[in-house]
């Protein structure tokens, strides 16, 4: 195969808390059980890394994160997901994603889309 047409197959990864590592390590995802604490260096670590194409990040670290995931957005990979974590939602990955589509549509379309019911 030529090398520009070369497919690199990137891996996924869970960092929070161990009760939903121990539900995703199972589907072949590489789980990363870490406190607010060691949640940025572990991130840093895996982005750093380049191994990794998505890297899922409990809800509850996304704080502790929040500087690290700001720097990592302006790169192609990894995609950082946020995860609801067992304590229930915040609403930041929804927060999130309407932010980066108003952005690219110039307006909320995720409000507006029910609005109308």
């Amino acid at each position: 195969m030529p090398e520009h047409k070369k497919r690199t197959h990137k891996r996924i990864a869970y960092i929070g808390q161990k009760h939903i590592c121990y539900a995703l390590a199972p589907l072949g995802v590489d789980v990363f059980p870490e406190t607010e604490e060691n949640a940025p260096q572990r991130l840093k670590l895996l982005v750093d890394s380049r191994e990794f194409g998505i890297i899922f990040l409990g809800e509850g670290l996304y704080s502790a994160c929040q500087d690290a995931i700001k720097k990592i957005e302006s790169l192609a990979f990894p995609a950082v997901v946020i995860l609801p974590d067992i304590t229930g939602s915040h609403q930041i990955a929804l927060d999130m994603m309407r932010d980066k589509i108003r952005k690219a549509a110039g307006r909320d379309i995720i409000s507006e889309e029910g609005e109308g019911e």
